[in-house]
């Protein structure tokens, strides 16, 4: 006598704590971006990104972009096609909250991520930067942090790399250290084949971006330092040798004080042993971009959290292997 089999109960949807402390965060995250007024772009003509993306904008309008004949505007290009989606939004007058939409989902690559298995609360730190840094220094943390996530996590996922890759490009400062991580790290990125590439090939023009302008500031005397005011513009703006050239005290000791931090971090790892090597050259960059701009050192908060937390899935526990993208 044939036997009927017993259907198998319906596979439940289970949100773990985690996840639904990330979604509470998120929500909370829009609610206060209105409250605050948060916006990545002001419409102040003294800030050099802005006025970076206002430029293209005004070529693109005008039909007078022309990369060919001036090669650094493809570099601003990409910088204003990354940022396009607020700066539009900043155009026609939207709310914060509509801003706050855009940004959730960027953040949410870094929230996400998981380490040994799981979601760390520490990640859902990333949804107070807003509040405390401008949007276009969260989307730069963003970048390095999506590309530790790539090299260091357990959930490693192809479209990481091109996050990270998109977010660091709009530093000059961080894209030199974006690309000197993927160089010391090829052996782990080589299976994005023409992505690696093409990310690469932004690497590098990042890289001539940055040492374009820096030469032009000194060919230009102190024309181009802008003081400012607040923890972001002096995290943002220019460097140690710049700071003690126009004789801003307080900002040169800032720096010191968060060169010294890296370092002594640097040290920490080195003495843990080979294990921790990989760690070591990857916060390495942070030292040498930090000289291009004090954005190069505040880019690693994300992953120097992680560090301290445990958040590192090292070569030697054998990684997965990255999904395509």
């Amino acid at each position: 006598m044939a036997t009927t089999a017993t259907p198998s109960p319906p596979r439940r949807w289970v949100v773990s704590h985690s996840q639904l402390a990330v979604a509470m965060a998120s929500l909370l995250f829009i609610v206060l971006s209105q409250v605050r007024g948060l916006h990545l772009f002001n419409g102040d003509d003294t800030d050099g990104f802005f006025s970076q993306i206002k430029y293209v904008s005004i070529l693109l309008a005008t039909g007078k972009l022309n990369i060919l004949a001036e090669p650094v505007l493809g570099v601003h290009f990409l910088r204003f096609a990354i940022v396009s989606p607020w700066y539009f939004s900043w155009l026609q007058g939207m709310p914060s909250w509509f801003e706050a939409v855009l940004m959730a989902p960027v953040l949410l690559t870094v929230a996400t991520a998981r380490f040994h298995g799981r979601i760390h609360l520490i990640q859902l730190v990333v949804f107070l930067l807003p509040f405390a840094l401008s949007y276009r220094t969260v989307l730069v943390i963003v970048g390095i942090a999506n590309l530790y996530i790539y090299l260091f996590s357990d959930n490693r996922r192809g479209w990481q790399f091109y996050v990270s890759a998109a977010m660091s490009f709009l530093s000059s400062g961080v894209a030199l250290a974006w690309f000197m991580i993927v160089l010391m790290n090829l052996q782990a990125v080589k299976k994005m084949r023409i992505g690696l590439y093409m990310s690469l090939a932004l690497g590098f023009a990042g890289l001539v971006a940055a040492v374009k302008n820096k030469l032009g500031f000194f060919g230009s005397g102190t024309a181009d330092y802008a003081k400012g005011t607040g923890l972001s513009a002096a995290l943002e703006r220019n460097t140690i040798l710049v700071s003690y050239m126009v004789n801003d005290k307080m900002r040169f000791f800032l720096y010191i004080g968060i060169l010294a931090l890296v370092v002594w971090f640097l040290v920490a790892l080195n003495s843990l042993g080979r294990p921790a090597r990989p760690l070591m050259w990857f916060f390495s960059a942070a030292a040498v971009a930090f000289l291009f701009e004090g954005l190069g050192a505040i880019a690693f908060l994300m992953p120097v959290l992680w560090c301290l937390a445990g958040c590192a899935v090292l070569p030697e526990t054998g990684p997965a292997e990255p999904e395509p993208a």
